[in-house]
Parts: structure tokens; sequence; C-alpha cells
């Protein structure tokens, strides 16, 4: 159980420091691992993620995408204050300038934590910066995801 959780530290340290030197476009590992898993099985996937030594680091790039998965399996097991509250936590460690994939991944994923805590007029403004971003940097997924969520809160 020790070697597992140093092997996983030393894999995260890794991915942050190739993350540090550009800007992440895609989630990176071991977080992409768990994101194919978010929807099919969020609690296990809560465990993992829960098991990793990240509650207390100092590496702004693993908080965000720790905190983004733990909102988004909250909300997929319907834990709306927990979904939210995580949610909030991504946006506040994610860098706009260092890292605006992820900052922008990190709106939506509020937008899902505040719809989920029943406000979703809340959301529209990041929902916005998300679709006008994505568009203006042609990241055609982040752009169709946010744009889905955009309309859905509309209709």
């Amino acid at each position: 159980m020790l070697k597992r959780a140093v092997l996983c530290f030393l894999l995260l340290w890794h991915a942050v420091a190739l993350a540090q030197l550009s800007p992440l476009t895609e989630l990176s590992e071991p977080f992409s691992d768990y994101a194919k898993l978010v929807i099919t099985a969020p609690q296990t996937t809560l465990d993992k993620l829960l098991a990793l030594p990240l509650a207390d680091s100092q590496d702004h790039i693993s908080l965000v995408q720790y905190h983004l998965l733990l909102s988004q399996c909250y909300y997929n097991l319907t834990y709306p204050q927990k979904s939210l509250q995580h949610a909030q936590l991504a946006v506040q460690h994610a860098s706009q300038e260092q890292q605006p994939w992820l900052y922008h991944n990190a709106l939506i994923t509020l937008s899902n934590g505040l719809e989920i805590a029943g406000r979703p007029a809340e959301s529209l403004p990041g929902l916005n910066t998300a679709i006008q971003w994505a568009k203006k940097h042609n990241h055609q997924e982040l752009y169709l995801q946010a744009l889905q969520l955009f309309l859905h809160k509309l209709f």
C-alpha cells in the first residue's frame, strides 16, 4: 500500500513537472484515467481520488484536476453541496493565465455544481466565459461541452 502511494506521488510529481512547461489541453495522468470512470463508476472513482495524497498539496495544477474530478463524482452521486464545494476549490486553485484550458474546464465544472445546488442562473456568466475562450482558441471539445450546458440551462 505504501509503495502504491509513493508511486502515485511520483507519477503526480512527474506529471506536474511536465505540465508546468506548457499549459494543459487535457487532464494529465493519473487524472485522465480517473476521468474515464467518473460517469460509469463515480463511487469507485471517488474512493480512488480520496486515497490520493493530494489534500495538502501545494501543486495547483494537480489540485485543480483533483477537485474538478471530485466535484464531478459528487455531481454524479447527487451530492449537491460537495459537488459545488469542490468545483469552487477547483476554480480557486486554477490560474487563467498559466493554465487557461484547465481554468475554463473548472468553470464548466462549477456550472454543474451550481446547477445541482439549485443555482443554475449563477452559472451562466462562467459558462459564457468558457464558450468564448474555447471558440477563440479553437478548442472544439471544450466549446461543445460548455455550449451544451449553456443551452441545457436555457431550455
